[in-house]
């Protein structure tokens, strides 16, 4: 249920404007997710399939309450090089503030520019 609403919350998201080299086939998912002390870190594999390296990719995370509602978004980026149809694991990224009815969470890659 987590990755239907991701996919639409993904549908429904703009590229920023004036991001002529912005890439949208990059790959994220959320390894492992915690919410301790309120902040939302993460373990994140995002991985690139294109001919090219690309850089600061950016993702959509989302935090579900028991009944699955989604109770907040987050678009964190990666300042970091992903390899050509290569992969790259982040450990501990700080997300942003975990909601206190927050049970579980997800992340789908988003956009990223081209290296």
């Amino acid at each position: 249920m987590a990755k239907i609403a991701l996919a639409a919350l993904l549908l429904s998201a703009s590229v920023p404007a004036g991001a002529s080299d912005t890439i949208q086939n990059i790959g994220g998912e959320l390894i492992k997710g915690s919410g301790q002390h309120g902040v939302f870190r993460a373990d994140l594999k995002l991985t690139n399939p294109n001919d090219f390296a690309v850089k600061d990719a950016r993702l959509l995370c989302a935090a579900y309450g028991r009944s699955g509602t989604d109770i907040a978004t987050f678009r964190p980026t990666v300042y970091r090089v992903i390899p050509a149809k290569g992969s790259l694991v982040v450990k501990g990224l700080e997300i942003g503030i975990w909601p206190n009815q927050a049970v579980s969470a997800a992340c789908v890659g988003w956009i990223a520019q081209r290296n």
